[in-house]
């Protein structure tokens, strides 16, 4: 079994603080440190008080304060007044605390916990009111955090205090694109512009660029800021994948297929090499494609996208258990992944397995209450079983929710012919009829 870095440093430090070494118990902080990231603040703290009886070393009693903090102690300032002997040591203390707090944070942004890390950096705002990166980093824990107007917030105030921030404007630009709106994107795009004017050769603006004019649908002038990017630096493979996007968007499938290779010429990531599977599948080589797929599983077996796209093709083949299988394992990974749930739901009635299609079929509703497409499926779901008054609701549901759709109305046709209103079925093949007219007539 591979371990990511951060999982073998963390059962690393773990098998530490079992030890019970003189050479590792004669260095409190160290000690103290360790017990701390094991979340044993008690053990910390009694460490650091017994060591601090004899060593007046200010590192120390910065070091307890932080981790009385951690523990949701009540008497934490006490630390910082009672050594406190003159204002040389005043502003010592400040110093080291400060240095504290930012590596902390960064130890938990290197762990990907963002909500620790956040509270550190605040704590540190209050020692350094006035240091722009600071700002900059809490508004990036935000983003991490899906908090987005509290990261634009953050990214306001390490503006106000350095205007010239290039960093600040495209995070504060990322933060508006995560709202979803036009306006969020417009908004973004002032920044990503600014950020360029700024710094005419920083490709991180430009590649932001070019996925916000890809947003709004402006596709030629975000190939054209993803090129630029690959003339600055011939070497960015997100530059090449953000290319091939457009390529795909535009209808280039081949020269996608191009910019893709290009990408994973220069670094092999599972994101690369599930955008190339999904260009492959769509240019109908499906072997290609789960070749691909099968890779970016290897290179990393958390990558949900990537089992959801292989389960895809496991389906298309009618590999209906290979299929239930990697669909369920996209939903160890993301548990909210509706897509997931709906198509498990469907394996699971093609398997025959009618309680656990039901269930599953009940999670994809209670995810996306006012999905069409949810309740159109399960209404075939009941369709199949014979179980017309339960398929006639569904479908009723999803028209009132997707309206003028002639599939539909001919499938709600079907159900009440089985169900014997016959004048309410002919009403809806009139109707049916009628939005196929529609449909025609609007291409």
């Amino acid at each position: 079994m591979e371990l990511k870095k951060d999982e073998l440093a963390s059962l690393c430090i773990h098998q530490l603080a079992e030890m019970d070494e003189e050479s590792f118990m004669s260095q409190p902080v160290q000690q103290a440190l360790i017990q701390s990231f094991c979340q044993n603040h008690n053990k910390a703290i009694e460490c650091l008080r017994e060591a601090a009886a004899t060593q007046h070393e200010p590192l120390m009693f910065v070091i307890l304060g932080k981790i009385q903090m951690k523990a949701k102690k009540t008497k934490v300032r006490k630390v910082y007044i009672i050594y406190m002997p003159s204002k040389t040591m005043f502003f010592f203390l400040k110093e080291i605390a400060f240095k504290v707090l930012i590596n902390c944070g960064l130890l938990y942004v290197e762990l990907g916990d963002y909500a620790n890390a956040c509270e550190d950096f605040k704590e540190a705002t209050l020692l350094s009111p006035y240091d722009s990166q600071i700002f900059q980093a809490i508004g990036i824990c935000y983003h991490r955090l899906n908090e987005f107007e509290e990261a634009v917030r953050s990214f306001d105030q390490a503006l106000k205090l350095d205007p010239v921030s290039v960093d600040a404007y495209v995070g504060r630009g990322n933060s508006y694109m995560e709202n979803g709106h036009e306006a969020g994107c417009k908004q973004a795009q002032k920044d990503f512009l600014r950020a360029i004017h700024l710094n005419p050769k920083c490709i991180k603006a430009r590649i932001c660029l070019g996925y916000n004019f890809k947003a709004l649908g402006k596709l030629q002038r975000a190939w054209s800021q993803f090129t630029v990017a690959i003339c600055i630096d011939s070497k960015c493979h997100a530059a090449y994948d953000g290319r091939a996007s457009v390529c795909l968007q535009m209808g280039e499938t081949f020269a996608a297929f191009q910019d893709i290779n290009a990408a994973l010429k220069l670094t092999t990531t599972a994101p690369l090499l599930t955008n190339r599977g999904v260009i492959s599948q769509l240019m109908g080589y499906l072997p290609c494609a789960m070749k691909d797929y099968q890779q970016a599983i290897s290179v990393d077996p958390n990558y949900a996208l990537a089992y959801f796209n292989a389960a895809n093709i496991y389906f298309h083949n009618r590999q209906f258990s290979q299929a239930y299988c990697y669909y369920s394992k996209v939903l160890q990974l993301d548990p909210r992944n509706e897509s997931a749930v709906m198509n498990r739901a469907i394996t699971n009635a093609l398997l025959n397995s009618i309680e656990e299609a039901k269930e599953d079929f009940e999670k994809a509703i209670c995810l996306c209450p006012f999905s069409a497409a949810v309740y159109f499926n399960r209404a075939n779901f009941y369709y199949g079983l014979k179980q017309y008054e339960l398929a006639e609701k569904d479908i009723s549901t999803a028209l009132s929710i997707q309206p003028n759709d002639a599939l539909m109305y001919k499938f709600r046709a079907d159900i009440r012919g089985k169900l014997g209103f016959y004048k309410e079925a002919v009403e809806d093949y009139k109707q049916a009829i009628n939005c196929s007219l529609f449909v025609s007539v609007k291409r």
